[in-house]
């Protein structure tokens, strides 16, 4: 593939996306002003969070992480709240020239376009570094990002939780972190820490889960090495760059962090709903999900009783209720490890 070609896919890939988030997300693009997606209490917090980035830091300017109008008159801390800086800051840039609602609508439909465009770039990379030639992996690529922007997981968190749609900054992430540990350059290692920034101002819960991943794979990729716990381990060029690539993340990530571990504790609140409602259940693995096709297709007497199990054994909301990883993703995993999977 030519580079004046390589320049050319990336403008063509990202209109790809935006055509087929359109599509996905119907009708969002006819609707933007008006309109938001879902409807429910948290797309009006989340609206909320943008003009309250706007206030805190343009109109008003003040602690974003304290809202004096919450609660009043004591006010309530916002540190381990769902803030999402890194997308409700768009509040400050937007909320001038267009309403809260066409503002969220924008933010939330950026997140599909940019999961399948950063998503895709992941792809390719891990394709074209297994041998594949450029277009195919490009091709290959796009239908790997479709699954992932596009899975049940983010259409339906899109209808509710704005901080769990942003997807984008964890294949970048990976596709940083790849190329750091296979080509050592300086500028993979600040691509890295810098994605891992954002990915914290996105949703904590996405920073423990890169951070899970990435030192799981270093183990792996070290254990096919040779003794996890000898003195080569520390020899080995993988460790020590994936060490380098741990110690720039975390410092990357201390300006935010450091606040969050002084405000652990905060004042007690009444809290509407607490971590057991939501759990993993093995019935999810047996009974279709709410939102599938095939619970419209049962008979009503099984339809019933899945839908009887759902409220009584995983109580939780909509966006949590249903089966996320589904069968297909472990039948995969099984295939590759009977198959093989290329170096």
């Amino acid at each position: 593939m030519s580079p004046l070609m390589r320049r050319v896919l990336h403008p063509l890939v990202l209109l790809t996306f935006f055509a087929l988030s359109a599509f996905h997300t119907w009708p969002l693009v006819s609707q933007m002003k008006g309109h938001v997606m879902g409807g429910r209490e948290d797309v009006y917090m989340n609206m909320w969070h943008l003009w309250w980035m706007r206030q805190a830091l343009w109109v008003q300017p003040q602690n974003p992480f304290f809202a004096p109008l919450l609660h009043w008159p004591l006010g309530a801390e916002l540190y381990w709240h769902t803030l999402a800086p890194a997308k409700t800051l768009w509040g400050v840039v937007l909320l001038p020239f267009m309403s809260v609602e066409t503002a969220y609508n924008v933010v939330l439909f950026g997140s599909f376009v940019l999961t399948g465009y950063t998503s895709w770039l992941l792809f390719r990379y891990l394709l074209e570094r297994a041998g594949h030639g450029p277009w195919l992996a490009a091709a290959a690529a796009l239908a790997g990002a479709c699954v992932f922007n596009f899975s049940r997981y983010h259409l339906t968190h899109a209808t509710a939780h704005l901080n769990l749609s942003a997807l984008e900054g964890l294949p970048l992430y990976l596709l940083f972190f790849f190329r750091w540990l296979d080509e050592g350059k300086r500028k993979w290692l600040v691509g890295l820490a810098l994605c891992a920034l954002y990915v914290l101002l996105c949703d904590y819960y996405y920073l423990v889960y890169i951070a899970l991943f990435s030192f799981l794979w270093v183990v792996a990729e070290r254990w096919k090495r040779g003794p996890l716990l000898s003195v080569d381990t520390w020899r080995d060029p993988l460790v020590r760059r994936a060490a380098v690539a741990g110690l720039t993340a975390g410092l990357a990530c201390v300006p935010p962090l450091v606040p969050l571990l002084l405000h652990a504790f905060p004042a007690p609140l009444q809290i509407h709903h607490g971590d057991s409602d939501y759990f993993t259940d093995l019935y999810a693995f047996f009974i279709p999900d709410t939102r599938s096709a095939w619970m419209s297709e049962l008979p009503a007497k099984a339809r019933e009783f899945s839908l009887n199990v759902m409220r009584m054994k995983m109580s939780t909301n909509a966006e949590e209720t249903g089966t996320f990883l589904g069968w297909l993703t472990p039948l995969l995993a099984v295939f590759a490890l009977w198959r093989g999977v290329p170096e």
